[in-house]
């Protein structure tokens, strides 16, 4: 759901020091956040960004998301572009219009998509299931257990501490099967354990 620009060389580079200045933004100004997807994935099972992923995730609340907008000036002041992002139409829980992600690009290369880095993506919360929405072309509703996301922890990873789900472990098993092994042919619309079905009722 990314651009195409790999995390290698000077693109990781540019990856580690907007994760290390966005999620110090997110922690000054108290906003709950936790590496996502595959960021979580590479940072757990690797100690590093995965080299063939193109973009990092984070992930918030959906509750948060006014926190979110109102921080923007001080993620641009930091050197960055943001854009909003929102849903076209309702998709079980996540309703039209409502806030999909927030997609952070450095500014040298706002002009080129490949070069986005960043997608922080909002989770609605309904009964015990979190819900999010992932691609705009094609959109999939995912959701998993609350109960893998509710507890936050803090990891060190490349000399700073990020946060991370408590349940990290539940978490990369619902979304990858057996995480810990690796696949750099994973197709996320096939393969992903969040993809919710067409039948799947909604709590």
């Amino acid at each position: 759901m990314g651009g195409t620009a790999k995390l290698e060389g000077k693109n990781l580079d540019a990856a580690l020091k907007m994760l290390h200045d966005v999620c110090h933004i997110l922690d000054q100004e108290g906003i709950p956040y936790s590496l996502d997807a595959g960021t979580l994935l590479g940072v757990m099972r690797e100690n590093r960004l995965l080299p063939w992923d193109t973009d990092m995730d984070l992930a918030v609340s959906s509750n948060n998301a006014h926190k979110l907008k109102n921080i923007r000036r001080l993620i641009h002041k930091a050197g960055y572009l943001t854009r909003l992002r929102i849903t076209y139409k309702d998709l079980g829980p996540v309703k039209a219009r409502s806030y999909r992600l927030m997609r952070i690009y450095t500014r040298r290369f706002c002009f080129f998509k490949k070069e986005q880095l960043m997608d922080i993506f909002f989770k609605y919360k309904q009964g015990n299931l979190y819900y999010w929405v992932v691609d705009s072309h094609n959109p999939i509703l995912q959701s998993c257990e609350a109960k893998h996301l509710d507890m936050l922890e803090q990891h060190s990873f490349n000399g700073d501490n990020y946060s991370i789900p408590k349940d990290y472990d539940g978490y990369l098993t619902h979304h990858y099967g057996a995480w810990r092994t690796v696949r750099k042919d994973w197709n996320f619309r096939l393969e992903d354990g969040c993809n919710c079905s067409a039948e799947q009722p909604f709590e």
